[in-house]
């Protein structure tokens, strides 16, 4: 089910199905070890960007290697998670390309503890942590 965006956000970007992939770089401080032994990234890997921006993702494109995403920052996983969950909890996507990253995407929306517990518990390994893989 797919609940209205959250008052007072921009446009979301319906170019980008819902059937699509959102990848998020989540750094080791942000791995959380669980009774079965998996691990999986902690809420807080999916706050808004420290400098106040929205959380940052990259649009998982078929064909694409999501290694690439990861250069640079050695001992990084990388979470994949659906934008129809995203649009379900009321958060919108934009598409924001850098000349760095052109399939860059942010998350716009109020991401309360609970919200951001539910994506972490949901996610999926694009790329798991360096000890799974």
């Amino acid at each position: 089910m797919v609940v209205p965006a959250e008052a007072g956000l921009p446009p979301d970007d319906l170019s980008i199905a819902g059937d699509a992939v959102l990848w998020r770089r989540v750094p080791d401080l942000h791995f959380v070890a669980q009774a079965d032994g998996t691990i999986r990234p902690s809420s807080a890997a999916f706050e808004d960007d420290p400098d106040g921006d929205p959380m940052s993702t990259v649009l998982g494109r078929p064909g694409r290697d999501p290694f690439s995403v990861l250069l640079g920052n050695d001992g990084w996983a990388l979470a994949r998670v659906g934008v129809a969950l995203v649009r379900e909890l009321g958060w919108i996507v934009q598409r924001r390309p850098t000349p760095e990253e052109p399939d860059h995407v942010v998350v716009i929306g109020n991401k309360t503890h609970g919200k951001r517990k539910r994506i972490a518990r949901e996610c999926s390994w694009a790329i798991p942590p360096p000890s799974r893989r």
